[in-house]
């Protein structure tokens, strides 16, 4: 008996240590990252009310977008704009950008004139070692492209492989695909008989992977060197996203999303690992963002959903669009016409 109240004190007591530690890992990390304090108003020194495809480094320092053409770059630690395209004369027109995964480093493609016909190069922005000096920020040409791009609807990129990954629109509105190997050639990969509806790239393997129409047919497909997998070709399943060797497919029936798949990448095979979540959320024109961690964020008007790695759920309701953070923890909420933003967690 004795024994026995010895070992549920002993578990009591872990418990109450174990929590009063995690209490204590917050309120120091809250402490030693004063910048990124939760539910905390931060002022803004730029207007964003025309900013579009805010987005996040890496580490959260970063804080990018396009306004009227320009990509701009927020130092969130200093509130100071750190540099913008429209200073450098070599980029005009800011197609598309995306952050690296790993580091505080970006790409971007630029028209270097407002003419469609215009010469387009692919730039490269590196804010790591971290500068004080904006001046020091220089953009690098890493590729000239010589392609008739209208507009980018999607850029992935693989530090893995060193590809980057471009789904545009020709001058015909026609879906079309690039693949760029920063260090050698670039090339075209669609058919010219399909038309790629969404893209994915893992960061582990390298792989792409593509949700395609050609004609009644449709499916969702690896691609890794010039082979291809099919994975499925059920017309009702789209292509949600990709992390490290997890796949995630979505069922949609009616503008309403059902169910979501998870498959499992290896070196040598993709299998079918489990259903990972059924319900029924409108699914109409949805931003769908993977964070590290394995969450899914579908958001659409004021309403976030959050899918858990565990197959759980959680609802949120958002009075401006958020910005997420790679990792998956928090968001931040930003109120343009304030001219302040939030870290929210997730």
């Amino acid at each position: 008996m004795r024994s026995k109240k010895v070992t549920v004190f002993l578990i009591v007591s872990l418990v109450f240590q174990l929590a009063i530690f995690l209490v204590l890992e917050h309120f120091t990390e809250q402490f030693l990252n004063p910048l990124f304090r939760l539910n905390k108003a931060y002022t803004l020194n730029v207007d964003l009310s025309t900013a579009q495809n805010i987005t996040l480094s890496f580490n959260n320092r970063y804080l990018a977008y396009i306004a009227e053409g320009t990509l701009h770059v927020i130092d969130l630690t200093k509130n100071d704009l750190v540099i913008t395209s429209k200073e450098k004369p070599e980029a005009h027109s800011i197609l598309a950008y995306k952050w690296l995964p790993d580091r505080n480093s970006l790409l971007y493609i630029a028209r270097t004139n407002s003419t469609q016909d215009s010469p387009i190069g692919l730039y490269s922005l590196d804010f790591d070692p971290l500068s004080s000096n904006s001046e020091q920020l220089e953009p690098r040409l890493e590729r000239s492209i010589n392609f008739p791009i209208s507009n980018i609807t999607d850029i992935q990129m693989s530090t893995y492989t060193n590809n980057l990954f471009v789904l545009y629109k020709d001058e015909s509105s026609k879906s079309k695909l690039l693949t760029i190997d920063i260090m050698k050639n670039i090339n075209r990969l669609d058919d010219p008989a399909e038309l790629i509806l969404a893209m994915a790239v893992s960061n582990k393997f390298g792989t792409l992977f593509l949700e395609s129409q050609k004609g009644r047919e449709k499916k969702i497909f690896a691609v890794q060197g010039r082979q291809k997998k099919i994975i499925t070709a059920n017309p009702k399943e789209i292509l949600l996203g990709c992390q490290d060797e997890f796949i995630y497919i979505g069922k949609v029936e009616n503008n309403y999303l059902q169910e979501i798949y998870l498959y499992t990448q290896n070196p040598s095979t993709i299998e079918f690992t489990k259903v990972l979540w059924q319900g029924s959320v409108l699914f109409t024109e949805p931003k769908v963002f993977i964070s590290k961690d394995q969450k899914i964020f579908f958001m659409e008007k004021e309403r976030m959903l959050i899918v858990f790695p565990n197959g759980s759920e959680k609802s949120k309701i958002i009075k401006s669009w958020p910005v997420l953070s790679p990792a998956g923890k928090m968001y931040l909420e930003i109120f343009t016409d304030d001219k302040e933003y939030y870290w929210r967690k997730v």
